[in-house]
């Protein structure tokens, strides 16, 4: 949902990126800028942005009395095969996300406190990507926020085989998507003498669309990986995918331009939402992390999703350069970059590098508690 936001076209050589700028919105207590730059070529990135500011629905399918709650949503969707996978998660995912996240909850006793709320909202995430791939697989249109409200089961409904063979939907027939999303919740804190509000990002990553943070630090070398690639080559998933080759029912091997594919298939990515007519092994199930975010001494988080196309053309250290909020000029004078300038020049620099030889889609997200939230603490 793109709620309100502007858009301007970026024209490097003979081709054209789209810029949209979000407009400023507050979410729980947290000021949150947004930007999504993207170049289409094939037309399979496809990208999420929803807020409880943009989406009065967001907050009013979760339950009052919630440990912790959605405030912002976003994600990058890298379709494969067409685009049938990542138009499915960017309309979809969310709600599967927030029917699993109140199923685990509903399962917690009253007396359960502390870190537990964060394990619930990473396997809330893990459950939602998996009931994602089934729904999807079904030839099911995504769920809705009514689902959400009806319950776990009407989100996870998926039409029988015979529905499919009367219907001939070829929906979830093919094909598959990357999704790489960051939550922003807010946590109620059994201390009301602590009035700031407490904010936690669940990332979840399936496939290779990589996530950064600076870790609220702003400048051009304090970008991190929050998420790792998804990919045959990666030593991680080599072994997972021992089981799979051990059983005889994948392989991987090199291509022509001496990649590393999983196969049947030949998927550039050894996990992903879709895809349910090739390998086995290329599961839907996602890494999750939690980012403890602290701003009350004033600082910004910025986040950054790219889809492989920035990371086929630069390194984390390059994108985290383009991307930082605060520059050194020439002059030695610091200037304060917005998303969208971050956005822009992420996705020229790409453009400039040979970046135009697939889909390119970047979100930048700027994080901040609201002037005049912070409280000081009751001592």
């Amino acid at each position: 949902k793109e709620g309100d936001s502007e858009q301007e076209q970026s024209t490097t050589h003979q081709y054209v990126a789209t810029v949209t700028d979000f407009s400023p919105q507050v979410c729980g207590g947290f000021h949150i800028e947004t930007a999504v730059a993207s170049f289409v070529l094939k037309g399979e990135d496809k990208y999420a942005f929803v807020t409880t500011a943009n989406e009065p629905l967001l907050e009013k399918s979760q339950p009052d009395n919630a440990a912790a709650k959605l405030v912002v949503f976003a994600g990058i969707f890298d379709g494969h095969d067409g685009a049938l996978a990542s138009e499915y998660c960017s309309q979809g995912l969310l709600h599967h996300v927030l029917a699993e996240t109140q199923h685990c909850a509903s399962k917690l006793t009253r007396s359960v406190k502390g870190d537990t709320n964060v394990q619930v909202l990473k396997q809330g995430h893990v459950n939602g990507f998996t009931w994602a791939q089934t729904r999807f697989g079904s030839g099911s249109n995504p769920p809705t926020f009514k689902d959400v409200k009806s319950g776990p089961s009407a989100v996870r409904n998926s039409r029988s085989f015979f529905q499919r063979l009367c219907g001939g939907s070829p929906r979830g027939l093919r094909g598959g998507t990357t999704a790489t999303t960051v939550s922003l919740y807010t946590k109620k804190t059994e201390d009301e003498a602590s009035a700031n509000p407490l904010l936690c990002a669940i990332v979840a990553c399936t496939g290779d669309s990589r996530c950064i943070t600076d870790d609220g630090d702003n400048g051009p070398c304090s970008f991190r990986e929050v998420t790792r690639d998804h990919r045959p080559s990666d030593e991680h998933e080599l072994r997972r995918l021992k089981k799979y080759v051990s059983e005889g029912t994948a392989f991987v091997e090199r291509d022509e331009y001496d990649a590393l594919r999983l196969y049947p298939g030949g998927l550039a990515v050894s996990r992903t939402i879709g895809d349910l007519q090739l390998s086995h092994a290329a599961v839907p199930e996602p890494d999750v992390f939690s980012v403890a975010l602290r701003l009350d001494n004033g600082c910004t988080y910025r986040f950054v999703i790219g889809s492989d196309g920035v990371w086929d053309t630069f390194d984390t250290d390059v994108v985290g350069s383009l991307a930082a909020r605060v520059k050194i000029l020439e002059d030695g004078t610091e200037k304060v970059t917005s998303a969208k300038e971050a956005a822009r020049a992420i996705i020229d620099d790409c453009i400039k590098k040979g970046g135009y030889q697939d889909d390119v889609t970047v979100l930048v997200m700027d994080v901040k508690l609201v002037e005049g939230e912070i409280k000081e603490k009751v001592t």
